[in-house]
């Protein structure tokens, strides 16, 4: 029975911290992808106009609206990476814990 309301208590604690991480991520990513575009327009904007024909301000507003949505797909997607290592590195020690060195053969 203890081991029961022990791993409720766990399950519980994993999906508030899971919840907790995702929120904080996507508030950093938010931020940083604004600051990060704020920044790089206000220098797109600061550029001389003789310098158009080599910078297209067209092209580097593309460049930068694309690179800032990488940066910011990747920053969402690294807490399920960190999570899915964490659990699968777990679950392989506690299979190790009790079956032994066995685990390895199924």
């Amino acid at each position: 029975l203890g081991w029961v309301i022990g791993l409720i208590i766990a399950k519980l604690l994993q999906s508030i911290l899971i919840a907790q991480l995702n929120w904080m991520t996507r508030a950093t990513v938010f931020n940083t992808s604004t600051a990060i575009k704020g920044l790089i327009f206000e220098k797109v904007l600061n550029l001389p106009n003789n310098c158009d024909y080599v910078y297209q301000q067209g092209k580097l507003v593309n460049l930068v609206q694309t690179d800032v949505e990488r940066l910011h797909s990747f920053v969402e997607v690294l807490p399920v990476l960190v999570n899915t290592f964490t659990l699968v590195t777990l679950g392989l020690v506690l299979l190790y814990f009790f079956l032994g060195i066995s685990f390895l053969a199924g």
